[in-house]
């Protein structure tokens, strides 16, 4: 296939920031010359009214079918209404819109939905790749939603079953890929924006001290499987020792209405994405508390790897990804306040080694985007 054909990217989650595994790809595809269209629905701002929400889908009503938005020379958004999206004909415009969709002229189409569009159909001699990013099933099952899941798990089955190559962002989806759907994947990790992270991070000749206070930051969605509480309570245990150790959590979600308020815990809320190097200046030690499941277990969180190329000590619950990657740089803590409190004095006094920067380069966004034009050949 050549390389200046347009392709379509639909990411798992197209009404979230463009800063996601399929928006991130295609962004490093289009610094390598690829011509791509990032599929994209507009999203509501939260806290509108019922007639700002009424005014709001008359307008997106009343868009052309498709619209698109130049990000760079390469690169663009494609925009369809979003009517149906919040009004429960999600189902039936959503069969309209594919139909739209695979009547474009594109080459290969980059799926990485686990809801919504249907499989492929009449393609003819374009290429599917499907991208298996999470076991979405599983983390429904785990909310109790097991009509849910159900859907999910047969939408996948399809796509699996219809694309020409399935790739997974993580060492357990490919193997839960094999054992569930008798697919073979090809892997293509998640990633991060590694250099521009650490010259950033490290501008200026910064250095992190030794000094006190050790700052512990998470960067994040803290959706209810982040135990961000238990990392709380053990630092007000550690602080008791006479330690000065605080905490700095950037993101927001229902985890931290668990969470007890200390004049030592800065809630930064949500910040954009380029504000994040920044303020993992200050971080000593980045953590994740994740719940255990079949659906984070399958996990590579992109945090661990954005933890890394600011050459910070990590401390993770312990997930089958990363057990099975064995990052120099990251410790496990079960999800007990002491298994936490004895984690965090262990990293306090541990340092970054430079050789582990190579591990982590292998994780920029630009390496992913190559193998993923290999899949694509």
């Amino acid at each position: 296939m050549s390389q200046k054909e347009r392709i379509l990217l639909i990411p798992h989650a197209p009404a979230t920031a463009i800063r996601t595994r399929t928006g991130e790809l295609a962004l490093a595809l289009s610094s390598l010359g690829q011509a791509v269209d990032l599929f994209r629905r507009s999203a509501q701002d939260p806290g509108l009214s019922k007639g700002q929400k009424l005014r709001w889908h008359f307008k997106e009503a009343c868009l052309p079918w498709f619209r698109y938005e130049t990000v760079n020379e390469f690169l663009r958004n494609i925009y369809v209404p979003t009517l149906h999206f919040h009004t429960g004909m999600a189902g039936y415009w959503d069969e309209v819109v594919s139909f739209i969709l695979m009547k474009m002229p594109y080459r290969l189409i980059f799926s990485a939905a686990y809801d919504g569009l249907p499989a492929r159909k009449n393609l003819s001699q374009r290429k599917f790749i499907y991208d298996y990013v999470d076991d979405h099933a599983s983390g429904w099952i785990a909310e109790g939603k097991l009509d849910v899941a159900a859907r999910v798990e047969s939408y996948v089955k399809r796509q699996m079953a219809t694309a020409d190559q399935v790739v997974a962002s993580s060492l357990v989806l490919m193997n839960l890929a094999k054992n569930k759907y008798q697919r073979n994947a090809m892997v293509i990790p998640n990633g991060a924006r590694v250099k521009s992270t650490r010259q950033q991070v490290f501008a200026d000749g910064f250095v992190r001290t030794d000094a006190e206070p050790i700052f512990v930051g998470y960067i994040g969605g803290l959706d209810s499987f982040v135990r961000i509480d238990l990392v709380v309570k053990a630092i007000a245990s550690i602080r008791n020792r006479g330690v000065d150790m605080r905490m700095s959590i950037v993101g927001w979600g229902p985890a931290l209405d668990a969470v007890d308020r200390y004049d030592w815990l800065d809630l930064k809320g949500f910040r954009q994405p380029d504000e994040i190097p920044q303020l993992m200046r200050e971080f000593s030690i980045g953590v994740v508390p994740f719940t255990l499941s079949s659906f984070t277990h399958a996990a590579l969180p992109l945090k661990v790897i954005e933890y890394g190329a600011a050459q910070l000590m990590t401390i993770s619950s312990p997930l089958e990804e990363l057990k099975l990657r064995q990052f120099p740089w990251v410790h496990f803590a079960d999800l007990t306040v002491d298994s936490w409190i004895d984690a965090l004095t262990f990293m306090m006094e541990k340092k970054w080694s430079q050789e582990w920067d190579g591990i982590v380069d292998r994780f920029e966004w630009i390496e992913s985007a190559k193998q993923l034009l290999e899949a694509m050949e």
